[in-house]
């Protein structure tokens, strides 16, 4: 298994502004090593440099082109744009929701790093956000588990009486789906309800028909042979027990475990969660599972996940 990255190992790797900077230019910029104006013969490795402020010689989110001296912002369009927080407070907050399994408060990033809770809450549902973007669209020529569940969001009254009723439909319950790839990637979806037109229309939208689909058996997926989909069932319900959670091949064990995790982060670190921010929190375990194993827990995909400079700045340019 291949060694995670440290966090002092971050720290050397990510060492200056410049470093930092140059860093997300290059993840958002992929045409070449000319400058990014095109009536400049200007190199990047050769020309570009790193802006400074003339005041106390305070750092700045720009570069600067020696050529045609050209000021190009790598932070611009992204989840990071206009935000008054140094470089070195992003990095840092990024790898630190990045690499924690059970996920991070935006409490704890508050005491950390000194910020106003607001800022932190901002800024953690901003990087959750952009997570969500990274995320494959869909799935093809493999293996899918499917299934759904529920997770607590009307947290008010908990554990006391609440006017909430029982069983599915509850609005103290807020519903998900998972779509899991066995050994790979993975979706976490907020959905309004369990009915078969709704988890029928995310199957479509989502997993392609060359797929084997497993699921338990919910009646809402028995159309799915019907829609030209390979798909096989585990029935919970069965009085075998050798045959309850896998028959054969048959098995939706991977989406639970999914499920399971979330539930005890949620549980354990956020202690409750709202439904209108809950696709964020979603985002941000089906990233973590996806890119499980990659060495820098899936930053440098964080990086690449946003818009393509060149295409922001020809935008800004006709505009």
């Amino acid at each position: 298994m291949q060694t995670k990255i440290s966090y002092q190992s971050f720290m050397k790797r990510y060492s200056s502004d410049e470093t930092r900077l140059f860093s997300i230019f290059h993840a958002r910029y992929q045409d070449g090593n000319a400058c990014i104006n095109p009536k400049c013969l200007g190199k990047i490795d050769r020309h570009y440099r790193h802006l400074k402020s003339r005041k106390d010689d305070k750092s700045r989110k720009a570069l600067i082109c020696g050529c045609c001296m050209g000021h190009f912002h790598p932070l611009v369009d992204g989840p990071f744009d206009h935000s008054k927080l140094t470089l070195e407070q992003i990095f840092l907050i990024v790898f630190d929701v990045l690499s924690s399994p059970a996920g991070v408060s935006a409490h704890h990033i508050k005491k950390k790093y000194g910020l106003a809770y607001t800022t932190a809450h901002l800024l953690v549902h901003r990087i959750r956000e952009h997570m969500g973007k990274c995320l494959i669209t869909r799935f093809c020529n493999t293996v899918v588990e499917v299934d759904e569940s529920y997770i607590s969001t009307g947290n008010k009254g908990f554990h006391r009486h609440f006017p909430y009723k029982r069983g599915r439909g509850s609005e103290k319950n807020s519903t998900i789906m998972s779509i899991v790839e066995r050994g790979g990637k993975c979706l976490f979806i907020h959905i309004p309800d369990v009915q078969a037109i709704t988890l029928l229309s995310i199957i479509e939208q989502y997993v392609d028909r060359s797929c084997q689909v497993y699921t338990d058996n919910l009646p809402a997926y028995r159309s799915l042979t019907r829609l030209g989909y390979t798909h096989s069932v585990v029935n919970h319900k069965s009085p075998e027990g050798a045959v309850r959670w896998v028959d054969g091949m048959a098995s939706t064990n991977a989406a639970e475990n999914g499920f399971s995790n979330i539930k005890r982060s949620i549980k354990g670190i956020y202690r409750s969660v709202s439904d209108e921010h809950l696709q964020n929190y979603l985002n941000e375990f089906a990233f973590k599972h996806t890119y499980r194993n990659e060495f820098d827990y899936g930053f440098e995909i964080f990086l690449k996940a946003m818009p393509p400079l060149s295409e922001t700045y020809r935008f800004k340019n006709s505009a």
